[in-house]
């Protein structure tokens, strides 16, 4: 039942504003024309948009930056005190074992299992003496 009266009334009411509209001047109208279409089109216009070649130039200098920096940055300071090891000769052939990257050659080698005997045994007489 209420629904009736709220449609009765939303008629009447905008029958009323019609009538209103129609008894307006022609200037007026033009104006009020203007006005409402100025104001509907503010609301869908953003108030500021990047230009389309704002992205990739802040990447480009953001890019820029941070080449700098990393050109500019100071290199680490030595420790005082510290020095990098220095390996001795004998010890370039275990380097070289290390990086042996197939284990079956040394399998297939005899001299390697000589060669490891006595390295084991001249460290075993520098340690124990």
């Amino acid at each position: 039942m209420s629904e009736g009266r709220d449609e009765d009334l939303i008629r009447r009411a905008g029958a009323s504003l019609d009538r209103s509209v129609e008894a307006l001047d022609p200037a007026t109208r033009a104006a009020l024309a203007v006005a409402r279409r100025r104001a509907l089109g503010q609301g869908a216009k953003p108030a500021w948009r990047w230009p389309a070649f704002a992205s990739p130039a802040a990447g480009l200098a953001f890019a820029l930056l941070l080449a700098l920096g990393v050109l500019l940055w100071p290199a680490a300071a030595p420790v005082p005190g510290l020095t990098p090891p220095v390996l001795a000769e004998a010890e370039f052939e275990v380097l070289d074992l290390l990086a042996v990257t197939d284990p079956a050659e040394l399998v297939d080698e005899p001299d390697f299992y000589l060669w490891v005997e006595g390295e084991l045994a001249e460290e075993g007489g520098q340690h124990a003496g």
